[in-house]
């Protein structure tokens, strides 16, 4: 079988292509109370604010123009895939989570600039942010309002292993990835 010298090119850039991982929509993510449908009493979207360097901890704002708009890095295979905040110039933050441990087995999401985030976070067929842990302990999100924090108190997005108790002052919540 002959191909022509384009024919070669096309198939070897659509194999290439198709190894690359691709990249999922753009979204914001906006948490609500878990048992809900709707929005109400939302504690907010996401949000990178008070600073430490080279990060922010993760924190929810009501204020949707407050909210940063991310991607999951690798929508087709959830094990390789981390959540990206693109910044102007090319820069970008990743939304970063710690292995929980018996010691500690809750703990703050954090966003680091020029990290491409922790591996396993994907969007499920629900549009809901999840993490597959590498301990394959399937976690909970919390919202956590009033947490001090290094500049103030915010409502703090945490996360748990689902076989613990809910944080005192802490209510449980889904992470909805609103696509823009």
């Amino acid at each position: 079988m002959l191909f022509s010298v384009a024919t070669a090119a096309t198939l070897v850039s659509a194999a290439a292509a198709a190894a690359v991982p691709r990249a999922s929509g753009n979204f914001k993510v906006h948490a609500r109370c878990v048992g809900r449908t709707d929005f109400q009493d939302s504690p907010g979207y996401l949000y990178a604010e008070y600073a430490y360097p080279p990060g922010y901890y993760a924190a929810l704002d009501t204020n949707p123009d407050n909210g940063i708009v991310g991607y999951t890095s690798d929508p087709t295979n959830p094990s390789n895939s981390s959540l990206i905040f693109p910044e102007s110039g090319g820069y970008y933050q990743g939304f970063v989570l710690y292995p929980l441990t018996q010691q500690y087995p809750e703990s703050i999401a954090q966003i680091f600039s020029g990290q491409t985030g922790t591996k396993g976070i994907y969007v499920d067929e629900n549009g809901l942010v999840q993490w597959q842990a590498q301990d394959g302990v399937p976690i909970v999100w919390e919202a956590c309002p009033n947490t001090p924090l290094e500049y103030g108190t915010a409502t703090a997005l945490k996360y748990r292993w689902s076989n613990t108790t809910t944080s005192s002052g802490c209510w449980d919540a889904e992470l909805v990835a609103e696509y823009q």
